[in-house]
């Protein structure tokens, strides 16, 4: 386990708890479609409009003319978000071909794709990932059925966070939140490890990783309780990393490293 590089500063617009679950997602969906930036459009108090919530991986200026983005216009996240599909664009030419506009403003060529992020009501925005440009659709499609995933779990975890009583409607105003994705290798004197026996359920951690989650160190080298480790972590990630662990002792380890966050909010990025 070890940190993600982030530089995404604090912000009051939003419930900490919302911007979490963003950053996690638009990090995570990099690396699930092998992608170089990644973000999140979420619906606005303003009807019919869409705005960028978080920009992973790009300066978010560079991205400025698609900060604000109408649910009806011609552009590849607004039809995933009216229509309920998944825009799956390789390459530069398809972007060009079936969307000029938008192809026509970026500074770059690249692939994209863009997957609806839905509970079961309602569509709360469209989960977006740049990648290099590749031959054809179906050379991707493996990455937007990943994509696809991360984005059903948000739009669970937005439809929990839309049903709290004293909670705020989702959606999102004022300016994207940049970030910058975790990185792919891991620093030296910042990656902890921990083992884990399924038969006893006990859980050993590092002294490394101990600082990296805020544990006691004298917990360091002592089998303990799982809730060790998870307890560390946010409330709905202790759960992922519970799942996870059982599904990699039955033989099926993730093929992608998980993110996670620790109780006060930091980034992990985790890897069975």
């Amino acid at each position: 386990m070890n940190t993600g590089a982030e530089d995404a500063a604090q912000t009051d617009r939003m419930p900490g708890r919302l911007t979490a679950l963003l950053i996690d997602a638009s990090t995570r969906a990099i690396g699930a479609a092998e992608g170089r930036v990644g973000g999140v459009y979420l619906r606005s108090p303003t009807p019919g409009l869409l705005r960028l919530a978080v920009l992973a991986g790009l300066p978010g200026p560079l991205f400025r003319p698609w900060w604000r983005l109408h649910a009806d216009s011609p552009f590849p996240a607004a039809d995933a978000y009216r229509l309920g599909v998944r825009v799956v664009l390789p390459n530069a030419a398809e972007t060009m071909r079936r969307y000029p506009q938008f192809a026509a403003g970026l500074p770059f060529p690249f692939g994209s794709l863009y997957v609806p992020v839905a509970g079961a009501s309602r569509t709360y925005g469209v989960l977006t990932v740049l990648r290099p440009s590749a031959p054809h659709a179906a050379d991707v499609l493996e990455g937007v059925d990943r994509v696809a995933g991360l984005a059903q779990d948000l739009g669970a975890a937005l439809e929990r966070l839309d049903a709290g009583r004293d909670a705020p409607p989702v959606a999102w105003e004022g300016e994207p939140l940049c970030v910058r994705p975790p990185a792919s290798g891991r620093r030296p004197g910042r990656a902890g490890s921990f083992g884990w026996e399924p038969d006893t359920g006990t859980v050993t951690l590092d002294e490394p990783l101990c600082a990296l989650l805020g544990v006691p160190a004298e917990a360091a080298g002592v089998p303990t309780a799982l809730g060790t480790l998870t307890g560390a972590l946010a409330p709905d990630d202790g759960h992922r990393i519970t799942a996870a662990l059982r599904e990699t002792a039955a033989g099926s380890a993730p093929r992608l490293p998980l993110y996670v966050r620790t109780a006060d909010g930091a980034l992990r990025m985790v890897e069975l």
